[in-house]
């Protein structure tokens, strides 16, 4: 608001009983004028008056100390003082809505001083400082829970050359949607997981020849085929592992961002366990951030 603008003053007058939608009138014109966006506004209660019924209403008389009159005072740009006339006039049943030029000689806002701008900026501060703090102490805590803790150290696992109808039977017996591939030497070679499986099973042959497009005989006959493949012939080589001193944190991010069931646990080369994505939900309940 510029002094230099053309300035009006609205004044409504009302009655302190009056209401609108339940509320009490002035209380809701004063939370009108705020949202429309009105720089100021000041309810006024008379002592004493009279309105259009011509009866006195004063706190002198006791009996007559009710229904005292209520005076909205509100100084703003003409534009905007003409704006919210419509609203006022739908709000207003009974009473009087003036708005009359007036002149602006000094027009202050009330700043914040120096003192508390500091405490406000401390307060800032002082906030983001505890969140970091939070946040720093539960990635410390998720980083104190390692693989070591929750892998399953004695794994199913297979061999390179067991066949696809042996390594089924043992999916299926087990639970298990992920197989370790190691050598004699407890060697990780690869992983054969379920998804594998079911990929080789619809692409038995080039050109999207799949075995669930086949009938009779020759079903039976690329069936036994698949089933006779070994996992050297299958299997995932180079899979994503994790070390047994590798966070939870880091384990489950991994898991989420390959999209996998499963990650094989090894120590240099050697399998040593297999991180089961059961594992890692059970975790993310048993992990006590709290003091």
């Amino acid at each position: 608001m510029d002094k230099n603008e053309i300035m009006q003053r609205l004044m409504i007058f009302v009655d302190e009983t009056d209401r609108y939608q339940g509320a009490n009138l002035s209380a809701a014109i004063l939370q009108k004028l705020r949202s429309e966006g009105i720089s100021g506004a000041t309810v006024l209660r008379g002592i004493s008056g009279f309105g259009s019924h011509g009866m006195v209403h004063t706190t002198t008389i006791v009996d007559l100390a009710v229904s005292l009159p209520e005076i909205i005072v509100a100084i703003d740009t003409e534009k905007k003082v003409q704006a919210v006339l419509p609203i006022l006039e739908e709000m207003v049943q009974e009473g009087l809505v003036v708005v009359d030029p007036v002149a602006a000689t000094k027009i202050s806002k009330r700043t914040k001083s120096a003192e508390t701008k500091a405490q406000e900026a401390l307060q800032a501060q002082t906030q983001k400082e505890q969140i970091q703090s939070q946040t720093l102490k539960l990635q410390i805590e998720a980083e104190h829970h390692t693989v070591s803790e929750y892998i399953d150290k004695a794994p199913i696992t297979i061999g390179p050359q067991q066949t696809v109808a042996e390594i089924i039977a043992l999916m299926i017996s087990n639970g298990r949607s992920l197989l370790p591939v190691i050598n004699d030497q407890g060697s990780l070679l690869g992983v054969l997981q379920s998804e594998d499986l079911l990929s080789h099973m619809l692409n038995v042959r080039q050109g999207g020849f799949h075995l669930f497009g086949l009938r009779g005989n020759e079903q039976k006959q690329y069936s036994q085929d698949i089933k006779s493949q070994t996992a050297s012939q299958i299997m995932r080589v180079s899979p994503p592992v994790v070390q047994e001193d590798t966070s939870m944190y880091k384990a489950a991010e991994l898991m989420l961002n390959q999209k996998i069931k499963a990650l094989p646990v090894v120590n240099g080369q050697k399998l040593v366990g297999v991180l089961r994505l059961p594992d890692v939900l059970k975790i993310a309940l048993e992990i006590d951030c709290t003091e």
